[in-house]
């Protein structure tokens, strides 16, 4: 069993402690309430989704129900505690794909044209790119941000342009 300390849900603490058998996706989590309430992940669940969070796969996540430039989008991430999430496996892009909503994701190549990064600095290894994207040009506009499509892919989009987004605040190493 490992732990893990977080805060979320309007500056309630949390200490999380999970297990991870292999690379199985979903840990066995149980969650203390100031050290003296242990819940399951099913009611953690609830609690979490009542203020907008999801959990999945080892992080938390905000699906915004308004929308915002990019960079609006972080800072309301960063507000969070969190960031604009990172899809850094197979099952994280699958989870996203199944919400089907168009979203910001915390990749941009603003820095420099071509080279897509994370949110954290990490250059973009794997993609699920829309086929043919990103081809930076929304008639003459540059695209320098991506987003999950509705189709399940990404897409590239002019940051300046408003959209939902997605927040990833991780909870296990």
């Amino acid at each position: 069993m490992e732990q893990n300390s977080l805060t979320v849900l309007n500056g309630v603490h949390f200490t999380a402690r999970y297990s991870r058998l292999g690379v199985q996706c979903f840990p066995m989590m149980y969650v203390a309430v100031h050290q003296e309430l242990w819940i399951s992940t099913t009611v953690l669940g609830v609690l979490l989704s009542s203020q907008g969070w999801k959990y999945f796969c080892s992080s938390l996540y905000y699906v915004s129900s308004t929308r915002k430039t990019w960079q609006k989008s972080r800072n309301d991430c960063l507000s969070r505690g969190a960031d604009l999430m990172i899809i850094d496996s197979r099952e994280e892009q699958d989870f996203l794909r199944r919400l089907s909503k168009e979203m910001w994701i915390g990749l941009t190549d603003g820095a420099q044209e071509g080279t897509w990064r994370w949110v954290d600095g990490t250059l973009l290894n794997t993609s699920y790119w829309i086929p043919g994207q990103p081809d930076n040009n929304d008639k003459g506009k540059e695209e320098n941000c991506a987003e999950i499509h509705i189709c399940g892919s990404w897409n590239d989009k002019s940051c300046g342009l408003q959209n939902h987004w997605i927040c990833e605040k991780k909870v296990a190493p």
